[in-house]
C-alpha cells in the first residue's frame, strides 16, 4: 500500500512538472482475444483471431518500460487458454515489480488456473495477486448468460480449489457484470456471492465497449435502472466487502459506486479522465489503447520495435491525450475510474488515514 501510495505521488509530482514524462500507474494486458465461452454480454469470442505476442516479446516490452508500475491487469478474452500464460506473469513481475496484479478469469478451467495461481503467487511473494472470477448469475442463469451449460459448476469448483491457497499475497475476488439479463436477479446473485466469502465483491454495470465489440448489443440498463443498480450497490458495499482488506476495499468500491452513480445522473464526467496518462490497455496485437471503451490507439509495439516508451510519449499519443481530456464521452468502467480516483488529490489522505486505522485493528 505505501508503495502504491508513492508511486502515486510520484506521478503526481511527474503531472505537476511538464518537463517530466511519466510512466502510467496502471496497464492493462490483454493476452488472448481466444475465448471457450460465447457470452451474450461480449463478442470477442466471435471475432477472427489475431496474432498474439509471444513471451519473448513481452519481456522485451516489459524490458523497454524502465520503471514500476504498481498496477497490472491481465485478460482476454480468456487468459489462461495461453499456455505461456504463467510465463508472461512472471515475466512481468520481474521485470515490473508491481504491487499488484489483478487477473480476470471466467473461471471455467480449474486445475489450470489453481495450478498456476499457486506457482506464480509461491514465486513473486512481493506482489499481491488478485483473481476475480465472474459470476453473473446464479446455476442456470449464469450458463444461460455465458451461453454454455456447466460453466457455473466450473466457477465453483474453481473458487473452491483458489480458496485453499494459503499464500498471505493471494486474494480471490467474484465480479458480477450488471446487465439486461441479470438485472432483476441482482440482490439474490449479491447475497449468494458474499456468501461464498471471497476476499472482494464488485458489481459493475455492463457497458458497450469496442474492446468487447458488443456495440448495439441491448446488454446496458437505461438510466433509471443504472442509478438505482449503482444506489443498491453503494448501499449493499459495506457487506459485500471481503475481510482481508475490509476498510480499504470498503473505501474503494463504495467510492467507485458513488462516482459512477453521479455520472448516469448527470451524463457527463464527474472527475477528469486520465485515459492514455494514468492507464492504457495494451493488446495482443501489439496495440496501446488509451482505454477500453473507445478504440484510441496510441500505436503498435511491434512496428515500433517494442518500445513502450516510443509510443507512449509519441506525438501521436500526445494528441489523443488532449483529446480525451475535452471529450464529451464518460464510462462506468471500473479500471479507468479506479485510476482517475486514485490520481485525485483529495481522495489520497482519505484513502491514507482508512489504510492506517486497518493496520492498527481498528476495522475488524
Amino acid at each position: 500500500m505505501i508503495g502504491l501510495l508513492s508511486r502515486i505521488a510520484s506521478f503526481k509530482i511527474g503531472r505537476a512538472i511538464k518537463s517530466i514524462k511519466t510512466l502510467p500507474i496502471s496497464l492493462a494486458f490483454s493476452v488472448t482475444g481466444r475465448c471457450n465461452l460465447s457470452c451474450k454480454t461480449c463478442n470477442i469470442w466471435n471475432s477472427e483471431p489475431k496474432e498474439e505476442l509471444s513471451p519473448g516479446e513481452y519481456r522485451d516490452i516489459f524490458s523497454s518500460i524502465g520503471g514500476r508500475i504498481p498496477w497490472l491487469t491481465f485478460d482476454g478474452g480468456e487468459p489462461f487458454l495461453r499456455q505461456d500464460f504463467t510465463e508472461i506473469v512472471a515475466g512481468a513481475c520481474r521485470l515490473l515489480k508491481p504491487r499488484v496484479v489483478n487477473i480476470a478469469t471466467n473461471g471455467t478451467l480449474p486445475e489450470l488456473i489453481y495450478g498456476s495461481i499457486r506457482e506464480i503467487a509461491g514465486d513473486f511473494p512481493a506482489t499481491q495477486f488478485i483473481v476475480n472470477l465472474s459470476i453473473d448469475g446464479i446455476g442456470e442463469r449464469h450458463d444461460y448468460i455465458r451461453n454454455k451449460a456447466g460453466s457455473f459448476s466450473k466457477v465453483r469448483e474453481t473458487f473452491n480449489k483458489l480458496r485453499t491457497i494459503k499464500e498471505s499475497n493471494f486474494s480471490l475476488g467474484i465480479n458480477t457484470t450488471v446487465s439486461a439479463y441479470n438485472i432483476d436477479y441482482l440482490p439474490d446473485i449479491l447475497r449468494y456471492c458474499v456468501e461464498l466469502g471471497p476476499d472482494s465483491y464488485l458489481m459493475e454495470l455492463a457497458e458497450e465497449r469496442e474492446m468487447f465489440r458488443n456495440s448495439g448489443s441491448g446488454i446496458c440498463l437505461d438510466q433509471k435502472k443504472s442509478i438505482d443498480a449503482l444506489k443498491f450497490m453503494l448501499k449493499e458495499a459495506g457487506r459485500s466487502s471481503g475481510k482481508r482488506f475490509s476498510a480499504l476495499t470498503r473505501l474503494i468500491r463504495s467510492r467507485y459506486y458513488d462516482l459512477a452513480r453521479g455520472v448516469i445522473e448527470k451524463q457527463k464526467r464527474t472527475i477528469p479522465c486520465l485515459g492514455g496518462t494514468a492507464f492504457g490497455h495494451v493488446f495482443p496485437n501489439g496495440d496501446i489503447w488509451c482505454c477500453s471503451v473507445k478504440k484510441r490507439v496510441m500505436g503498435n509495439l511491434k512496428e515500433a520495435g517494442y518500445d513502450f516508451k516510443k509510443v507512449w510519449h509519441s506525438s501521436q499519443s500526445n494528441r489523443l491525450r488532449r483529446e480525451i481530456s475535452s471529450a464529451n464521452c464518460f464510462c462506468v468502467s471500473a479500471n479507468a475510474v479506479y485510476s482517475n480516483m486514485l490520481c485525485r488529490i483529495c481522495f489520497l489522505p482519505q484513502l491514507v488515514q482508512n489504510y492506517l486505522l486497518w493496520k492498527t485493528g481498528y476495522f475488524k
